[in-house]
């Protein structure tokens, strides 16, 4: 069984731009870097500001609270205050959707 959710189309979200995304309780950012798309919790792992509200810089998100830096790739912190890592998601693109997979 596909256990991918379709996000959106892919020319919806240019090279260099975030997005968020509502998908049951959780909030996925989305990011498109060099072409590849990535996506994450959607929230900063230190006082839950939400990332797609701060800017991305090549491929580190910086939250828009207390500028803590995560890596858009692996989720890792890069700069704190945050000091737990973001949740990962693997992602898809099919015939021009994008698709993210929580298992």
């Amino acid at each position: 069984m596909d256990s991918f959710i379709p996000l959106c189309k892919a020319d919806e979200l240019p090279i260099g731009e975030m997005k968020a995304f509502t998908v049951g309780n959780r909030r996925i950012l989305l990011a498109n870097v060099s072409g590849t798309y990535y996506a994450m919790d959607g929230e900063c792992t230190h006082e839950c500001g939400y990332l797609d509200e701060g800017d991305l810089e090549e491929d580190t998100v910086v939250c828009p609270i207390h500028f803590a830096r995560f890596s858009i790739i692996t989720g890792k912190v890069l700069e704190g205050p945050a000091e737990e890592d973001a949740v990962c998601y693997k992602v898809e693109v099919r015939n021009g959707t994008v698709f993210v997979s929580f298992k």
